[in-house]
């Protein structure tokens, strides 16, 4: 709550409800589905696209925002840049605000394990569930990679529990539903494509999963550039690229704080993070540049 103004808050937030906000206003015809993009070429100024079906559309600008997985990057890099796994897995869930206790309901509460942190938040004021999302280091080898289902399966989910069952406490572990287990890929480097076409998102950068900037950056992203197309502007990726690269390193900071097993380290952290929550300097520079710039 430190940053937050009666005009600008950090908001937590249903993932549909957000996709419905930024729907709202766009006309129905506007987005096509089932359409699988097979050829990105340039011809002049011109970009020329080639989808499934033999669709082509010719465009003066393009706006790639397909993901971390992301096809088009893909097309325009040559496969020269792909993600890597980060050794973790994210676990998403929700809890009954009924089940939980000490909790403070209008903040995010953070709890930090021994490779394993995860937060609880609430995503309105109303009565609904709670978003539980969980961050746990795990070793997968290249074939569990390469095996699309693995996270479906229930030996390799039950593996998870198991490895849960020691970490978590069990009133929170035995009330979550919903629960879901991903993969977690980031980005190594960046792709700055030819003139007029743009990467957005995880296909531009996949941050660890460890300052909750995904879609916030997403978003302030798509901004920046209209801000820079419509006013002629050159700049966006210089500026874009200092930015993600803050978050990126403040990620693995946390990361590294968050999951933490030595005790002398867990100690220090602990004594440090009780200090430096109060030091209002330390908070402008860490989170302000990220959260309100």
């Amino acid at each position: 709550s430190e940053f937050n103004s009666e005009d600008c808050k950090y908001t937590t937030i249903k993932r549909s409800k957000l996709v419905e906000f930024l729907k709202y206003r766009l006309n129905d015809d506007i987005i096509k589905y089932d359409h699988n993009i097979e050829k990105i070429t340039k011809n002049n100024d011109q970009i020329h696209l080639t989808f499934n079906k033999n669709v082509r559309v010719i465009c003066d600008y393009l706006i790639i925002s397909d993901g971390v997985f992301s096809k088009g990057k893909s097309l325009i890099s040559n496969n020269r840049i792909k993600p890597i796994y980060n050794n973790s897995i994210a676990i998403r869930a929700n809890i009954q605000r009924n089940k939980v206790r000490n909790l403070n309901l209008n903040n995010i509460s953070l709890f930090m394990g021994h490779n394993f942190h995860y937060v609880i938040y609430p995503v309105n004021q109303e009565n609904e569930e709670l978003n539980f999302i969980g961050v746990l280091e795990h070793h997968l080898t290249a074939n569990e990679l390469d095996n699309y289902s693995l996270f479906k399966e229930k030996p390799f989910i039950q593996g998870i529990k198991d490895k849960l069952r020691n970490i978590l406490p069990t009133a929170i572990l035995d009330n979550m539903d919903n629960i879901k287990y991903f993969p977690v890929f980031v980005s190594k480097g960046y792709l700055k494509p030819g003139k007029n076409i743009f990467l957005l998102g995880d296909a531009f950068f996949a941050f660890p999963p460890s300052f909750a900037q995904g879609a916030s950056q997403s978003i302030e992203s798509a901004s920046e550039l209209f801000d820079n197309i419509i006013n002629n502007k050159n700049h966006f990726y210089d500026y874009r690229v200092a930015k993600v690269k803050m978050i990126n390193n403040r990620s693995k900071l946390n990361h590294f704080a968050f999951h933490a097993s030595n005790p002398f380290i867990v100690f220090f952290r602990d004594i440090s993070l009780k200090i430096l929550t109060k030091n209002k300097k330390f908070l402008e520079n860490y989170l302000g540049k990220i959260y309100k710039n």
